[in-house]
């Protein structure tokens, strides 16, 4: 029952993200082709929103990590996952180079997955360290410390950078090895949290082929009422 109910958990937080996720980009289609009208860049709403779903994702990150690779590293697993993390940021940066050149994502939230996933590893089994340097991460962030990383001349439809956001990966760390689960609510009937947490058992491939799916059904919409 513990076990499940870790894995459960951490389901539902990737499923919760997954859901903003297609309310942000189906918004941001329906934008897009005139139905609506979003400030995405003064509202400030707008602004937050996609935050709270990289939030989300990283915080899974954190939490899955510890729980897969606690006490014991299975390599042969990590390597296989982070291979196919970092081929799907890559496969992203292509495409978007040459399907929107002018906003192409050079490092987005995948490309962070990838690279946090390599620096979280020391802080695996550590709680307490992981929850300091995260604070220490967030306090800098609130001070307005100036991370250096990669930033090309153009505004990127996805910008991500390694920190601050390795502050919400270590905090996932934290919240798994004290086995956060245990302070929460049952959840309802065994169908009906199935039913909602799907999404989060297969959240690499709905993250990958949802914008498709949303931009399609959009477009259709817009010829079909025309």
């Amino acid at each position: 029952m513990i076990k499940t109910a870790r894995y459960d958990w951490l389901d539902a937080i990737r499923s919760l993200a997954i859901y903003l996720m297609v309310i942000f980009h189906l918004s941001y289609d329906l934008d897009l082709f005139g139905h609506v009208d979003i400030d995405f860049a003064g509202d400030p709403f707008w602004l937050w929103f996609p935050c709270v779903i990289v939030f989300l994702f990283l915080l899974s990150v954190g939490m899955s990590l510890q729980l897969a690779h606690f006490p014991d590293y299975r390599w042969p697993s990590f390597w296989r996952r982070w291979i196919k993390i970092a081929a799907c940021a890559i496969a992203i940066s292509i495409a978007t180079y040459f399907a929107f050149p002018r906003g192409w994502i050079y490092f987005g939230t995948l490309h962070n997955i990838a690279i946090n996933s390599l620096l979280c590893l020391p802080f695996l089994g550590r709680p307490r360290l992981s929850i300091i340097v995260a604070i220490i991460i967030i306090g800098c962030e609130l001070v307005g410390v100036q991370w250096p990383w990669i930033e090309l001349d153009h505004s990127s439809m996805d910008y991500i950078p390694p920190l601050p956001w390795l502050a919400w990966v270590l905090l996932g760390i934290y919240l798994q090895s004290i086995n956060f689960y245990r302070f929460l609510p049952k959840y309802p009937s065994a169908k009906l949290w199935q039913t909602i947490i799907w999404p989060g058992k297969h959240s690499l491939k709905i993250y990958l082929g949802h914008q498709v799916a949303l931009y399609s059904l959009v477009w259709a919409y817009t010829l079909l009422t025309q």
